[in-house]
């Protein structure tokens, strides 16, 4: 049992008698902790936890007490340290510093899901949050200086290998200014054995006892590495998705936070020497790449890199550019190309849009048409606003077409079904039909001056390097559409 210093019944209860907390009526050593001495302690006015300081010292500990009673004015449910009648956070017992806290209910989980990582990850912004309005300071005391000075202790203990690789880590992460980086108070030990739940709520976050003004993105790294850890040594893309998704919900991480994590990223992806590493791509797209072009070239993907996930996100039109912009995708893949300020484009390829009618519309059997002869038939289209439908009615206004549509849909899918059922005709992209006409479920009107074509473009932010397995993505879809332009061409087509 983690009791270090012994307090007896006797002792607490004359200790007790300097706070307005009741009579005591029990206490109880509680096994858990490393490095402080903790009882359970029930009074006639409720229960609270008793702690003796085992290494900090009484000028170190006010920090993290008034930083726990300000977290806990603002909401945060972590223990909030009592008063004593003249006042004080902190007194003396038995030889140590010593504070009586709140009790908190509730058990940590050893195994969390993708939901309490996500819990947890809310929790942590909250007290990012809360902590924003902490006056106190206090340097990290398991900083810079400390890993320097303990790592020749720890060193010696270690196999060759494993003693370069943490000095190494050591220079490296020493030599990191992180200017820009938004700071503030940290719990910096948001381990799953510190945050408490129940009824599958969190109930609880407690030992605020490694807290400092510290990075932000650090406390957040330090979550991560512990909620969202595999048994391998590995991170469970599911949990780590889940938990700092929830986490920018409540706190939008800042341009230099997404930065940073992506040169990170880069620099863990070189010192694994090349070796592919699995990992998750988030792309955003539109229905039609996303129905028709997508699973064919992710087939081919998969077998390539196994362990990759993509992950895809469906949007209309500039909607997908929106979650881009906002870094909830990696990538774009849409079918247009147009300039947009800090985005890089890549032309992966050309696709036509055809004209189709069912076999059975008067237009199927006409040997020639004009323009003008479209204009008593209705259309199917795409909705006011999107990309395509903008091409499309441009196209109709520098010919001086006048036509009606009589469906509107964001999907292709759902065009090419209205059609197939009759409702009228549209403009389709090649990769929606090309099986319905060879079939010859649909017919394609051949009207020579209305030719058009999409560039289906890939998308990357040009100021948010790539990680390793979106790169990796990238260069894949490259050589995919390149090799069907070859193939296209020998051919002849």
């Amino acid at each position: 049992m983690s009791v270090f210093t012994t307090v007896t019944r006797e002792q607490l209860g004359a200790w007790l008698k300097n706070y307005s907390v009741g009579t005591l009526t029990g206490l109880e050593g509680i096994p858990a902790g490393i490095e402080n001495t903790n009882y359970f302690v029930t009074t006639t006015q409720g229960r609270f936890v008793l702690t003796l300081f085992e290494k900090l010292t009484a000028r170190e500990l006010p920090f993290y007490l008034r930083l726990m009673s300000h977290l806990s004015g603002h909401g945060i449910p972590c223990p909030n340290p009592i008063a004593s009648r003249a006042g004080r956070l902190l007194g003396r017992l038995n030889g140590r510093p010593a504070a009586l806290v709140s009790f908190l209910p509730g058990k940590d989980v050893a195994a969390p899901t993708a939901g309490q990582c996500a819990q947890a990850g809310a929790m942590l912004a909250n007290i990012h949050a809360a902590g924003a309005s902490f006056p106190g300071r206090m340097e990290n005391p398991r900083g810079a200086k400390w890993w320097t000075s303990v790592m020749p202790r720890i060193s010696r203990f270690l196999a060759a290998e494993d003693a370069a690789l943490l000095r190494a880590e050591v220079r490296y992460q020493a030599r990191q200014r992180l200017r820009g980086m938004p700071r503030g108070a940290v719990h910096a030990d948001l381990f799953r054995d510190n945050v408490l739940f129940e009824n599958g709520r969190i109930s609880g976050v407690i030992d605020f006892y490694f807290a400092c003004t510290g990075v932000l993105l650090y406390d957040v790294a330090i979550a991560v590495n512990d909620w969202c850890v595999l048994e391998g040594g590995g991170l469970d893309d599911a949990r780590v998705e889940a938990l700092l998704e929830a986490y920018g919900r409540v706190r939008a991480f800042t341009a230099a936070e997404r930065i940073f994590a992506d040169v990170d990223q880069l620099v863990s992806d070189f010192r694994q020497g090349g070796r592919r590493v699995p990992g998750t791509v988030n792309v955003g797209t539109v229905n039609s790449i996303g129905i028709y072009m997508l699973p064919d070239l992710l087939t081919a993907f998969r077998s390539k890199y196994p362990d990759v996930r993509v992950r895809l996100d469906f949007r209309e039109s500039e909607r997908v550019m929106d979650q881009l912009y906002q870094g909830k995708t990696d990538l774009a893949i849409v079918p247009w190309q147009r300039a947009y300020p800090d985005l890089a484009p890549t032309l992966l390829t050309r696709q036509k849009l055809f004209l189709v009618a069912p076999p059975d519309h008067p237009l199927a059997s006409a040997q020639t048409l004009s323009p003008h002869d479209l204009e008593a038939h209705p259309f199917v289209g795409y909705h006011e606003g999107m990309h395509t439908r903008a091409m499309i009615d441009a196209l109709f206004k520098r010919m001086s077409l006048n036509v009606e549509y009589s469906i509107e849909s964001s999907n292709a899918a759902t065009i090419k079904q209205m059609v197939l059922a009759g409702m009228g005709i549209a403009f389709l992209p090649e990769m929606a039909v090309v099986g319905e006409l060879r079939r010859g479920h649909l017919v394609r009107l051949d009207v020579p001056p209305l030719v058009m074509h999409q560039d289906v473009t890939l998308y990357a932010r040009r100021n948010r390097a790539l990680s390793r397995t979106a790169t990796d993505f990238v260069q894949f879809l490259q050589e995919y559409f390149d090799k069907k332009k070859r193939v296209s061409e020998k051919r002849g087509r």
